[in-house]
């Protein structure tokens, strides 16, 4: 009878190293698995060029931010570097890349990490800036615009600069993200109007560069 017991308890033992094994298998499994699908949502949603978010990411942040806002300001610039199509056609896609890259980088560290900043496509971008009024958000962007009208890019043949046209609006001139989205839009459209180059508030053209 002890001989018995004695084995039933190394099988139990056994038994149980063995379930351990399985169960420390099937967490590292699931941690791997956990792992890779949040690798996948972070690529859905970043830009594969610049690294900030993509149109997709950008748009699930504003919402975010927006519906959540509460009393505290927040401004959505959308701004489109000026003439792009030519920089591409006069200097080719790779310089063109260079330029987006060189725009996506100085705005990343001209604002705040809290900040939210992605490129929708192209040549354009979005910024979202929470606590941030109107006014803010124009002073902010306007050194950065003319910051960035100084840099110089190189080409094959020698150097040359860009520029980039913004449009802002926010809360709470606006609660609703599609409005506001909307408005930045139209703000974005005044500034080309006036000759690129330069930020507009919806709602109050700001003359000057």
């Amino acid at each position: 009878v002890a001989q018995n017991l004695l084995k039933a308890a190394v099988a139990a033992n056994a038994n149980n190293e063995a379930l351990q094994r399985n169960l420390e298998t099937t967490e590292q499994e699931a941690q791997q698995l956990r792992s890779e699908l949040e690798k996948q949502r972070r690529e859905s949603i970043t830009d594969a060029l610049t690294g900030l978010l993509n149109r997709r990411g950008m748009e699930v942040e504003m919402t975010h931010v927006f519906n959540t806002t509460q009393e505290v300001p927040a401004a959505l610039l959308v701004l489109d570097i000026d003439h792009f199509k030519k920089v591409n056609d006069q200097y080719g896609h790779p310089v063109g890349d260079r330029v987006i890259k060189s725009l996506a980088k100085m705005i990343r560290q001209r604002v705040r990490k809290s900040d939210v900043v992605g490129r929708y496509g192209g040549e354009e971008f979005a910024v979202v800036l929470h606590g941030a009024t109107l006014d803010d958000a124009h002073r902010i962007m306007n050194r950065i615009r003319q910051d960035f009208s100084h840099v110089y890019h190189s080409y094959e043949d020698g150097i040359f600069s860009s520029s980039f046209s913004c449009g802002i609006s926010g809360y709470p001139a606006f609660d609703d993200p599609n409005v506001i989205a909307a408005k930045a839009d139209a703000a974005l459209y005044e500034a080309k109007r006036a000759g690129r180059n330069n930020v507009q508030l919806f709602g109050r053209q700001i003359s000057g560069k």
